[in-house]
């Protein structure tokens, strides 16, 4: 416990103090500890922003992505102030666009007569675009934000995709044993034998069976051709026998027996 004399001291010594004593002194004085202040306002908004707009493309982008893991949440952040850049851009564009047009009214009204809303548009285009950077930089920012929005799109559907696929199994599954017999005793099959096909029957009409004459006449032929005689001969042969009736038992003696 600090002594009677100890805090009569520090009360002393307070009361001599010479600290913030007004509203707005105090409040100075409660940022004595800030050092940088980076996290100590958003990022994205500016002050001229509605923060309850930003809120709810949050909101929207969250309900059409549905992120599961903090990495897909990120992705999705990063599509937010994607677009909002991108919408921010935009305006800042028209803005420009507007501001050109009303500072070149009174000129250009005094060079044409009834000049319509096209002629205004068009003479602020040209003066930005032969005398100011602002439109290509806008034009160059919208690039790189879009870029950066379909980056984390794609990533975050592939991050999706792959969550969504089903795990491989490591092994693949048995295939089922068949049903045992009564006793646990396997009975082997004998595996059954492929019967020989029955030959084709004969046809008379397209495979005729050889008559005695024809088999005659092809044994004939066969000793003709066989035996030693010349071609002349054989010829002669064949055509006298040609000129006679034909009988079967005379062919087989007229001609030579082969050797």
């Amino acid at each position: 416990m600090p002594s009677q004399l100890r805090s009569d001291t520090a009360r002393a010594n307070g009361a001599k103090s010479r600290g913030p004593k007004s509203a707005e002194t105090k409040e100075k004085s409660s940022r004595n500890s800030l050092r940088h202040g980076f996290t100590s306002r958003h990022t994205i908004l500016l002050e001229c922003e509605d923060e309850d707009e930003f809120q709810e493309l949050e909101e929207e982008f969250a309900a059409t992505h549905q992120p599961a893991t903090p990495a897909e949440q990120d992705l999705v952040n990063e599509m937010v102030a994607a677009r909002w850049r991108i919408n921010r851009i935009r305006t800042i564009e028209t803005v420009i666009m507007d501001c050109e047009m009303v500072r070149k009214k009174a000129e250009i009204e005094k060079q044409y007569i009834e000049p319509d809303s096209g002629i205004h548009m068009g003479m602020a285009f040209r003066t930005l675009a032969e005398e100011s950077r602002s439109l290509s930089l806008c034009n160059r920012y919208e690039s790189r934000f879009s870029r950066m929005y379909e980056r984390a799109y794609r990533t975050l559907r592939e991050l999706q995709q792959k969550a969504a696929e089903p795990k491989k199994q490591k092994a693949d599954p048995k295939p089922p044993e068949p049903p045992k017999p009564n006793g646990g005793i396997q009975i082997a099959t004998v595996p059954e034998r492929a019967q020989p096909s029955e030959p084709e029957p004969k046809n008379k009409e397209t495979n005729p069976s050889p008559t005695p004459v024809a088999r005659a006449l092809l044994r004939a032929v066969s000793r003709l051709f066989a035996a030693p005689l010349s071609i002349a001969c054989a010829v002669s042969k064949l055509q006298r026998l040609a000129q006679r009736p034909f009988r079967l038992h005379r062919l087989q003696h007229a001609l030579p027996k082969s050797s």
